[in-house]
């Protein structure tokens, strides 16, 4: 493979790792947010109804808001592992320019393209548009390595 092509899949290698890299920051951040939002929001609640914290009522409040917002993290977190994972092994292919990441990350990057375009529908944004560009490029860069591979 041309020394070129192996730069560019070694660049989309660096770009997915860094958005799996990001997504498990912004996950943290949230996580954090989240984490201490709840409870404060609980005890607003509480407060805002003239509840005793103390008596069983309030507390079962409490309780279920911070099991429900528990479930959901989880699931967010979840979500975040798996799509940072999915882009880890998509950058590990890639710099190893193995046959199978590049199909990987075609399907991958192609697959947000009309969600990008149709979020510019609503509202065009220099981010929406770097993004839309971004994947664009990705997956022009990638068919074009699979098709000289070939």
């Amino acid at each position: 493979m041309a020394a070129s092509r192996t730069r560019e899949l070694r660049a989309v290698a660096i770009v997915e790792a860094l958005k799996g890299a990001l997504v498990l920051i912004a996950a943290g951040i949230v996580f954090r947010l989240l984490h201490g939002d709840l409870q404060h929001g609980a005890e607003a609640i509480v407060k805002h109804f003239h509840l005793n914290p103390a008596r069983h009522y309030p507390g079962v409040f409490a309780a279920t808001l911070a099991d429900f917002g528990s479930a959901h993290k989880l699931a967010l977190s979840l979500g975040a592992l798996a799509y940072a994972a999915v882009r880890f092994v998509e950058a590990y292919g890639l710099w190893r320019a193995r046959s199978w990441a590049w199909g990987f990350g075609i399907i991958s990057a192609a697959l947000y393209l009309p969600f990008e375009l149709a979020e510019l529908t609503q509202r065009v944004t220099w981010p929406a548009i770097t993004v839309l560009l971004l994947n664009a490029g990705v997956v022009f860069m990638l068919w074009r390595a699979r098709a000289s591979a070939s």
